[in-house]
């Protein structure tokens, strides 16, 4: 039996956690897309965007974790998703400007771990560190609360 502490974790004798514990999320990997904007502008216009619509997904409780890769290859980054339905996380993802324009393609997969994993972005007294697509630190952390917040109402009722 898994750690009665931490449920989702397998036990030190390797056997699996109980399926009480687990849940499906979506993990979503962001790959190079077919479309290279040649217009700084609209390259740069693009990339704020796709950081306003992570922002906004994370601040609707949506999305638990994102960031990009930091090697130099075609996968760019992952997304985890509060959601088991991968046709769900489809929509929401189709409406990511630099997704819907090709500069990223999806690759979508439902994902199984334990219940109740979030990220809570660290507090910060500098101006602006730790912040999203032109946040405040506060906002940041007060974003990333309020979404822990909502994970966890969702998963009691």
């Amino acid at each position: 039996m898994s750690d009665k502490r931490n449920p989702g974790i397998p036990s030190d004798k390797g056997e699996p956690p109980p399926e009480w514990a687990m849940r499906t999320y979506v993990l979503a990997l962001l790959y190079t897309g077919p479309y290279k904007p040649r217009d700084p502008e609209e390259s740069n216009r693009l990339f704020h965007a796709h950081l306003a619509s992570n922002a906004r997904l994370h601040r609707e409780g949506k999305l638990i974790l994102a960031g990009p890769m930091r090697d130099n290859t075609d996968l760019r980054g992952i997304f985890v998703f509060d959601s088991d339905s991968v046709d769900q996380v489809k929509a929401w993802c189709d409406g990511d400007p630099a997704i819907a324009a090709g500069v990223f393609r999806l690759e979508i997969h439902p994902w199984y771990s334990a219940k109740g994993i979030t990220i809570v972005p660290p507090q910060t007294t500098e101006a602006g560190a730790g912040a999203g697509a032109g946040g405040s630190a506060a906002d940041a952390v007060g974003a990333g609360r309020a979404a822990a917040a909502k994970s966890a109402a969702r998963r009691k009722r």
